[in-house]
């Protein structure tokens, strides 16, 4: 069965990072990235899982409110143990 995404590997000059994108009615709608420092923390507790399903599980949490393209990024400090922690969503649904 095919994944409901498509998983991005980029090294480009907004830094290293693995994303997904999701689509809606055949347009991109949201992409979604991690940095590599964060899969890469300690604290953070993302080593040795499937970075792109739980991106997956994270962007199917917010795509409702997504009403518009958005490329959303998630940084070390908005991981512990797993989670998804502070306002991280707020941040990135309402940046321009």
């Amino acid at each position: 069965m095919p994944k409901p995404y498509k998983k991005i590997t980029s090294c480009e000059r907004e830094g290293q990072y693995e994303g997904i994108y999701l689509e809606k009615d055949g347009l991109k709608i949201l992409e979604l990235r991690i940095t590599l420092s964060a899969i890469l923390d300690e604290s953070c507790k993302l080593k040795g899982i499937d970075i792109h399903e739980w991106l997956y599980e994270v962007a199917k949490s917010i795509i409702d409110e997504v009403k518009e393209f958005r490329v959303m990024q998630i940084i070390a400090a908005d991981v512990i143990d797993g989670e998804i922690v502070g306002s991280w969503k707020e941040r990135e649904l309402n940046k321009f």
